[in-house]
């Protein structure tokens, strides 16, 4: 009986064993195909590591802004026709003196062959005068305040407001009470300050 068994062991049991783990080790070693969601998690197409695109690397083209033909807004057109070239920072102050009872309108004037981008204005009442004061550029009427109402006012654009050449900007004031300055005595007549300030640039035409 042992030597039956022995016999059946070597002629069965033991070419089977060996011919599974046989099979085994070749299945651990062969590589396995990576899944489809892998590569493109890792920022590959299948099949592909580049741009797909004839001549392609994988990089969009780039456009500069303002470039002829690229659809800009022409924000560098001016009103009078002309095109805006450079520019600097300019600012312009009007100081203006009204008598009781009077109005009175001071300007600041465009020069010629330039456009003005307006971003900020301070208004100062120092005295505290009461009145009315307007304030225009062009014949765009900006705003209308009650000189009582502040002692110091600004405003500011983030777009720039543009004057074209030759047009002003203007306060007109309607002196109702002259104030009570730092002096403690009453003033003889109101008396307000605006000071304008942005981009004022050269128009070729």
């Amino acid at each position: 009986m042992l030597l039956a068994l022995l016999l059946a062991w070597f002629t069965l049991v033991r070419p089977a064993v060996r011919s599974a783990a046989g099979e085994a080790a070749t299945e651990a070693v062969q590589p396995r195909p990576t899944p489809a969601g892998e590569q493109e998690a890792a920022g590959e197409s299948p099949g592909t590591g580049a741009d797909s695109r004839p001549g392609g690397d994988g990089q969009e083209p780039v456009t500069e802004a303002g470039a002829a033909g690229s659809g800009g807004d022409g924000s560098g057109s001016t009103a009078g026709g002309g095109t805006a070239v450079g520019g600097q920072q300019s600012s312009a102050t009007i100081d203006l003196k009204t008598g009781t009872g009077a109005t009175r309108t001071g300007t600041y004037k465009v020069p010629e062959n330039s456009v003005f981008g307006v971003t900020d204005i301070v208004v100062a009442n120092f005295q505290g005068d009461e009145g009315v004061m307007t304030i225009s550029f062009g014949d765009r009427k900006i705003t209308t305040i009650a000189l009582e109402t502040f002692r110091n006012q600004d405003y500011h654009w983030v777009t720039p407001i543009k004057i074209s050449e030759n047009d002003t900007v203007t306060i007109d004031v309607t002196c109702a009470k002259p104030g009570t300055p730092a002096t403690g005595r009453q003033a003889p007549e109101c008396h307000e300050v605006l000071n304008v300030s942005g981009v004022l640039s050269t128009t070729t035409r």
